[in-house]
């Protein structure tokens, strides 16, 4: 990218110094007397917003490279776009009156360099395509930390979280390229979308902007009212230049935005259905019952160590259906329960979990806090954790059989995923049965509970919890 911002700034300077008063045009005065004599005018900024665009794929890789190498690229970025643009515009003012020979960029490389331009011009257009792909890779996956996603695969090739691959994404992107090459043809068809979809972009981004200023109080109210106002009148401007072209191409993008934001709607608001109708209760009450069902020695011994995740923050609270998997339907007696929950924490790479001995000798809590970069390896997380209470002697790791105690032999964990399922009916209101049918067709598409918590094969066991009211 070094070289093809280099030839920018090499090719728009050679042609800036035979019409040096191009420089002019930096000068905003033209650009308000454009709006006062052409009626067309709003159409020219619709064209002219394109050349702003691209700016926003070195913000889509900040959580990669790091404020500080975007501060210093943009600086370097910034000049070569503004003089390469310069330069064509003082390439056109050397054909005032005549018909354009070529387009302005490629009549500003001399003939015998054009092959290799051409060549430095799809190289970086296709490094460029990887900020596409790294920042939807990475959208993506804050949007399912944000619960507002279905689950699905993320691999993290590296020892960096920051670096990840997530397949459903990958051919995502790849099914949509082909399918917009095939219905635009041509990319002037294809200018229309991609102006509407980035001032959107940037729209939403100031109003995320605002929503943090005021959440983090960093700046005195007036002075964040004034500064997204600002943002708002240039980007508003630029939306409404690009929202004449609806009927033109750009209807495909708000088209294309809505599924996004339909599916973002249909997840966040079904769990949130899901979570008010999941009971929970106080873990006093059911404590005793689950002693009794560990010490019943009538019942066969399901596993040594038995463990449920849990969604309750509280560390006196439990899901109702955790003691109903316990001790109704089929008993399930062990030595040990477990609750395990993850917490996602604002820091990237906060890793530090909290031990609670609810009952000595019968039922334990693990409570992880991780970064939001750190996914919730339960194989990884888990007997770290176990091991390292063990040490210190805060637990016992010994096998609920004496002839394996004799050898040696750990105990066996055994992990039970309760899985809400609802029986949707017709007296439930029509918002929420569509928000759940929804919900429940993308879980289809989504990766598993025990392929998200990364769980060995044979060491977990999936029972549906049905709510019906």
């Amino acid at each position: 990218m070094l070289v093809w911002f280099t030839m920018l700034i090499v090719l728009g300077v050679g042609s800036i110094i035979g019409h040096p008063e191009i420089f002019a045009a930096l000068n905003p005065y033209y650009a308000v007397k454009l709006f006062q004599h052409h009626h067309n005018a709003w159409w020219v900024v619709g064209a002219v917003f394109l050349c702003v665009t691209g700016a926003e794929a070195l913000y889509s890789d900040l959580g990669h490279v790091g404020k500080r190498n975007v501060q210093i690229s943009w600086i370097f970025v910034k000049t070569a776009l503004m003089l390469n643009y310069l330069g064509q515009g003082a390439w056109m003012m050397g054909h005032l009156g005549h018909e354009l020979p070529s387009n302005p960029f490629g009549g500003l490389m001399p003939d015998w360099f054009a092959p290799f331009g051409s060549a430095i011009s799809t190289i970086a257009a296709i490094i460029a395509s990887q900020a596409l792909i790294t920042g939807s890779f990475s959208l993506i996956h804050e949007a399912i930390r944000l619960k507002t996603w279905f689950r699905i695969v993320v691999y993290h090739p590296s020892r960096h979280r920051s670096q990840m691959y997530i397949p459903f994404v990958n051919w995502l992107l790849f099914a949509g390229c082909v399918y917009v090459v095939l219905y635009f043809q041509s990319s002037a068809k294809m200018e229309a979308a991609y102006g509407i979809a980035i001032t959107i972009a940037m729209l939403s981004t100031t109003m995320l902007l605002y929503f943090y200023l005021k959440s983090r109080k960093a700046m005195p109210t007036p002075a964040i009212y004034l500064l997204i106002a600002l943002f708002l009148a240039i980007e508003g401007t630029f939306f409404a230049a690009n929202a004449q072209k609806i009927a033109h191409g750009a209807g495909f993008a708000l088209v294309l935005g809505g599924v996004f934001f339909l599916v973002m709607f249909t997840v966040y608001n079904a769990k949130l259905i899901t979570k008010q109708k999941r009971n929970v209760i106080m873990l006093g009450r059911v404590l005793p019952t689950i002693r009794a069902v560990s010490q019943d020695e009538k019942i066969p011994l399901y596993a040594s160590h038995l463990v449920f995740l849990t969604s309750t923050r509280k560390k006196d609270l439990i899901e109702e259906a955790i003691p109903q998997s316990i001790y109704e339907h089929r008993p399930k007696r062990a030595d040990v329960y477990w609750l395990l929950h993850f917490s996602e924490e604002d820091e990237p790479y906060t890793n530090y979990y909290k031990f609670t001995e609810i009952e000595a000798g019968l039922m334990y809590r693990l409570d992880f806090h991780l970064g939001y970069k750190i996914h919730p390896d339960v194989s990884e997380f888990f007997p770290r954790a176990i091991n390292e209470l063990a040490a210190q002697g805060k637990i016992q790791l010994k096998n609920h059989y004496a002839s394996l105690q004799e050898r040696e032999v750990g105990p066996d964990f055994r992990f039970v995923l309760l899985d809400t399922a609802f029986l949707i009916s017709p007296v439930m209101p029509i918002r929420e049965q569509l928000l759940l049918k929804g919900y429940l067709l993308l879980k289809k598409i989504g990766v598993s509970a025990e392929s998200h918590f990364v769980l060995e094969p044979g060491s977990w066991v999936k029972e549906e919890v049905i709510v019906n009211d």
